[in-house]
């Protein structure tokens, strides 16, 4: 297959929303729930979007995070193919500086300091259904991720009325043959402001680029940038 020259036309234009609900439970235990909808706004395919991923993450020290997910999707992939997802996923988070906490007013862990710096590490089992005569697919990929935060106008990242810079970059080694299907990224960088309002109310505006991306019908590479507005509320 020749090499994809990337033009303007190729480029991938999509809006991400996330609404997040934080549960922390003790000192050691947290649960989540993520609402995701994505919609394509330009580029050679149409499509829209929605993800929702429990997540439960257990914390045996102030360093490590253990971390278990599971994403069920509903991709309206075209005028004529519909996707379902199920992914689950497994993690371990290691923080570089030993700077996290728990706050036992609030059960949460948090960083005492104005940066964090941490690796994630996870193995996902991918597996994708078709609405049309299309077998289905599975696949398993490692994502490797390197993430940061810092406060911009206060010492500590755990202070109310924080704004903060949040950048991660991730990596991701599919292990067999490629799923043929709109997010079989192998490359994602994700940098944007951050506010935390309160302990309960967060917010984030993140710019996304992501490269070498598969499409449903052939394997291509392809850019892909997107814009992505999250909410996150703890209870």
């Amino acid at each position: 297959m020749p090499a994809l020259v990337f033009s303007q036309e190729s480029v991938s234009q999509q809006l991400w929303g996330n609404a997040v609900f934080g549960i922390p439970k003790g000192k050691h235990l947290y649960l989540e729930i993520d609402v995701e909808p994505k919609k394509q706004i330009s580029g050679m395919d149409s499509w829209g979007n929605l993800d929702v991923t429990p997540l439960i993450e257990y914390y045996p020290n102030s360093w490590i995070d253990l971390t278990g997910e599971m994403t069920v999707g509903y991709t309206n992939q075209s005028t004529a193919v519909n996707t379902l997802e199920l992914t689950p996923r497994l993690g371990i988070r290691f923080h570089l500086f030993e700077n996290v906490w728990q706050y036992f007013e609030t059960s949460e862990r948090i960083p005492l300091s104005r940066l964090t710096l941490a690796t994630f590490i996870r193995l996902e089992v991918r597996n994708f259904w078709y609405s049309i005569d299309y077998d289905s697919e599975h696949e398993n990929r490692l994502r490797l991720r390197i993430e940061s935060k810092i406060a911009i106008n206060h010492e500590k990242l755990s202070d109310d009325n924080t704004i903060y810079l949040f950048t991660d970059a991730e990596y991701y080694v599919p292990f067999g043959e490629d799923i043929s299907e709109r997010f079989a990224s192998k490359f994602r960088f994700r940098i944007g402001p951050g506010y935390r309002l309160t302990y309960a109310n967060r917010f984030e505006l993140l710019f996304i680029y992501d490269f070498a991306r598969d499409t449903l019908y052939d394997n291509v590479d392809r850019d892909a940038i997107a814009l992505d507005l999250r909410f996150k509320f703890y209870f």
